[in-house]
């Protein structure tokens, strides 16, 4: 118990690895931003191809819902406007501030919630993340007072959720694909490797030649998944375990066409390696 609360309270754990968390993040941010820039006409303007729906959702939901029902496509922009300026000033300001990252966070669900119809899982994750690195630090000075040590709660709680988010995330994941027919086949990535509106043409090509090989790749992932939650805390597998998700994540991003989600994914594996010159 007094362990548990010493690690809480004592200092700011894993600083590195908040660090470069919170800064990748920032730069995965503007990427989004700078890319819903340039498609903003079809996924925002008046030949938006999102579905929107006047229904009453209620008082808070609202918050999230400012855009959505909006018609008046100058809001999105300068919602990604102040996304855009608050994450280039966080990503080089060695401060934390938790005001901004929560406005960032409030903004980037607005928007995903405007454009839902064009997302992915790798959104959905980018929301989460945001507000509960929130709460993380980028710097770490320490005091005595009462305010000093909640900055330091936050901090380490923060990290916590953040773990357990990805391991909830991965857990779910494969109790979900263990139901799922295709799964328990072996013919989930062949399958999702002929799909025209996600592979390259390069795969969808060639697969057919690599049949069995997708079978075991299947298979491999779905062990990986269910393991996860378990293994990544066994610290002589644990780098091994997190080289092997990192390529399995490229190989999403990259070859199956699901680059954001594939991405979001390498950012949070940061929260698990064990930096050597961390005070954590």
């Amino acid at each position: 118990m007094n362990k548990a609360i010493a690690y809480f309270f004592d200092d700011y754990r894993k600083q590195k690895n908040a660090r470069l968390f919170k800064n990748l993040l920032y730069g995965f941010i503007i990427v989004k931003c700078v890319l819903w820039l340039l498609n903003f006409d079809i996924l925002f303007g008046q030949h938006a191809f999102s579905l929107v729906y006047n229904e009453p959702i209620g008082f808070f939901k609202q918050f999230a819902f400012l855009i959505y029902l909006s018609k008046n496509s100058t809001l999105a922009c300068g919602f990604i406007c102040t996304v855009l300026l608050l994450s280039l000033y966080s990503l080089f300001d060695k401060r934390s501030y938790v005001l901004t990252d929560l406005i960032i966070y409030l903004l980037v669900l607005n928007l995903d919630i405007r454009i839902y119809t064009t997302t992915t899982a790798g959104e959905s994750i980018l929301v989460n993340l945001c507000f509960l690195s929130a709460w993380l630090r980028k710097d770490f000075n320490t005091g005595s007072g009462v305010y000093d040590k909640i900055k330091i709660v936050l901090h380490n709680v923060s990290y916590l959720a953040l773990i357990l988010q990805v391991c909830i995330l991965y857990g779910f994941s494969a109790l979900a694909k263990w139901y799922d027919a295709d799964w328990l086949n072996g013919e989930v990535v062949y399958l999702t490797s002929k799909a025209q509106y996600y592979s390259r043409s390069f795969v969808i090509n060639t697969v057919d030649s690599f049949h069995f090989l997708t079978v075991i790749i299947t298979y491999v992932v779905l062990l990986y998944q269910s393991l996860f939650p378990f293994l990544i805390w066994v610290k002589g597998i644990k780098r091994y375990f997190l080289h092997f998700g990192v390529v399995m994540h490229l190989y999403i991003a990259f070859v199956m066409g699901l680059f954001f989600f594939g991405w979001i994914m390498v950012i949070t594996y940061v929260l698990f390696y064990d930096f050597k010159e961390d005070n954590g």
